[in-house]
């Protein structure tokens, strides 16, 4: 009789761990910039938000490879920038100066930042249309 009741009970809890997986699966990562500031001498600073792998990644990316800066920040940051798979916030400064390396923050420590080399930062500029 014990027997019975294994066998639906074992099938019930390997569903539901298979069900949840592949909801993870689904789940699409994101990138969102929100546009704080216009700067004054560039392109317009417009909202943007994607959900393309090869987009998303070429933000997370330059991201990864900032390199940390020496000495306070003065800086304009131009967009908040988040990850749907992060906690973690950013301040991004970009520009459309293609000769200019990029600017990162993580908030809310902006005291410290992190440049963008100009090949990535260039890459940035292309997918946002400056």
């Amino acid at each position: 009789m014990r027997k019975r009741w294994i066998i639906p009970i074992l099938l019930a809890v390997l569903l539901s761990g298979c069900g949840a997986g592949q909801k993870q699966a689904k789940e699409s990562k994101t990138v969102t910039l929100n546009c704080l500031t216009e700067l004054a001498d560039q392109s317009p600073c417009e909202d943007f938000s994607s959900a393309d792998a090869e987009v998303v990644e070429a933000f997370e990316q330059a991201a990864a490879g900032a390199v940390e800066l020496k000495g306070d920040m003065n800086y304009t940051a131009e967009y908040r920038m988040d990850f749907s798979t992060r906690e973690q916030s950013y301040e991004l400064s970009l520009g459309s100066d293609r000769e200019m390396k990029g600017l990162l923050l993580k908030v809310p420590n902006t005291s410290v930042g992190y440049e963008i080399e100009i090949e990535a930062a260039n890459k940035l500029r292309d997918i946002l249309g400056k």
